[in-house]
């Protein structure tokens, strides 16, 4: 039996703390100042990723717009490694039946 290797995460699924702002004049800027990560999960392909954005979506914290769900596509570039995460690599062909 071959053994094929896991395809590279293109997408990152995340849920973040929604931060309040200290005033309306205040707008949130990711790269300066990011959200807490709460759990991250790395996805091969945007189907996977957008079945666990819409899991994510349907928790009662994210209803109530106190943390919120995202996701990020990497860029070629990206070097990172599904030994980096402490969930397996998720493909749509993972989904149960």
């Amino acid at each position: 039996m071959l053994h094929h290797p896991e395809p590279p995460p293109r997408y990152l699924v995340s849920l973040t703390c929604v931060r309040t702002l200290r005033s309306h004049h205040q707008h949130r800027d990711e790269r300066a100042d990011p959200e807490l990560i709460l759990e991250s999960f790395a996805a091969a392909d945007l189907a996977a990723a957008t079945q666990v954005f819409n899991a994510l979506c349907g928790l009662p914290m994210v209803k109530a717009g106190r943390q919120r769900a995202k996701i990020v596509q990497l860029a070629s570039s990206d070097t990172l490694r599904t030994t980096q995460w402490d969930a397996p690599l998720l493909t749509s062909a993972a989904r149960p039946a």
